[in-house]
């Protein structure tokens, strides 16, 4: 693709898991944004846009952001001048519209699609990044070839303190459902990765407790698109407890970063921010020549099988975006391996040489022997 904002590859991936047999969750790469017939200014930045949406209660919601989200912000009056006020208005429209249009019926009377979808995304603008997240997907970033790894989001959960202070202040609650180990048996977990549960140890007689959950919408996440039924007075929703207000983070864009991952929290339930950049690192290839594409597609399969191999009980996706110094890092470690490979091969090759030299002399010794025994022996005779 043409190159731009130093990005110099990237790779996607999802999963059904190892549960489930659907997945809701959606992936949407826009490598280069031209410019929209409304826009009327002379110039047009290089623009990308990479996005995660972790769908629930069905997929069509995550469809229609996959499918709207970025046209939304790029063709709103802000953009490009204002990324984070055409960002904020760009993802209340894609709420407004999906509700109007897809949500409920024509007459606004009845819910036909009660789906709803976490986001994170990054929208690249010449040398800046803006990430955007609504919910629990969550965007690492990595730099100095992997010496600093950090989030760039905050995980949207009902139990997080800010976020339990606003559901609460809007009317709404946060609560944990409690259920019985015994209901399950004691082996009923046996191989799997219980990440929402409070509790490790199991017995008859002991209580688990689930997730926090927000009410109402009865969601373990606090900020969606869509779930119109949470969030409508008439349908028994309140408005503004379950929102679809981002967070918005922004950065220039640096030589020393590497990458920047996004995944759902099926990834992330599973992974330590630490553990997801070594899988990152730990796919450098065994062969002696790969392009920075091949290894960023190889480090996602590496982070996907990982995360089946744990057991993942949600769906799972993963975008990986590698900027110049990752593909440096890379050329690096092919160009060190090679080095390693060509003393490896003259240390044989001298040992073999060593050897045979060797053997030329044990033969020369032997004639030598043998002359003189000859020698001798004529003397004998004599």
């Amino acid at each position: 693709f043409k190159k731009c904002n130093f990005i110099s590859a990237y790779a996607a991936n999802t999963h059904q898991g190892c549960v489930r047999n659907y997945n809701e969750d959606r992936v949407s790469i826009i490598l280069n944004i031209t410019k929209p017939n409304s826009y009327k200014g002379t110039t047009w930045p290089k623009c990308s846009f990479f996005a995660v949406y972790d769908g629930h209660g069905g997929s069509g919601c995550a469809d229609y952001l996959r499918d709207n989200l970025h046209q939304f912000i790029i063709k709103d009056a802000n953009f490009p001048n204002s990324p984070k006020d055409a960002i904020l208005k760009g993802c209340a429209t894609a709420e407004e519209e999906f509700t109007k249009k897809h949500a409920l019926n024509s007459s606004e009377t009845d819910i036909i699609d009660r789906s709803g979808s976490c986001a994170v995304f990054a929208l690249f603008i010449d040398d800046y990044c803006y990430i955007g997240n609504i919910g629990d997907s969550r965007a690492i970033i990595s730099k100095n070839e992997g010496k600093e790894i950090s989030s760039l989001t905050r995980d949207h959960k009902p139990n997080d303190e800010l976020e339990t202070k606003r559901i609460y202040s809007n009317g709404g609650r946060v609560y944990q459902t409690q259920t019985s180990a015994g209901l399950f048996g004691l082996n009923a977990f046996s191989g799997l990765n219980i990440h929402n549960f409070s509790s490790t140890k199991f017995n008859n007689n002991q209580m688990l407790s689930g997730p926090s959950r927000v009410f109402p919408g009865r969601l373990s996440v606090s900020r969606t698109f869509g779930d119109v039924e949470a969030k409508l007075i008439k349908f028994g929703g309140l408005p503004h407890v379950l929102t679809a207000i981002p967070d918005i983070f922004s950065f220039k864009i640096e030589d020393n970063i590497d990458f920047i991952v996004l995944g759902c929290d099926g990834i992330y339930d599973l992974f330590k921010n630490e553990e997801l950049s070594n899988a990152v690192y730990m796919s450098m290839p065994e062969k002696k020549d790969m392009s920075i594409h091949s290894f960023c597609g190889r480090a996602v399969d590496m982070i996907m099988k990982t995360a089946l191999s744990r057991n993942s009980l949600d769906n799972i996706t993963t975008v990986l975006i590698s900027f110049n110094n990752l593909e440096q890092t890379l050329k690096n470690y092919i160009e060190k391996e090679k080095i390693i490979d060509d003393n490896l091969q003259t240390i044989k090759e001298n040992n073999i040489q060593n050897k045979t030299n060797s053997n030329f002399n044990n033969i020369g010794n032997t004639n030598n022997t043998n002359n003189t025994n000859n020698t001798n022996n004529t003397n004998i005779m004599k």
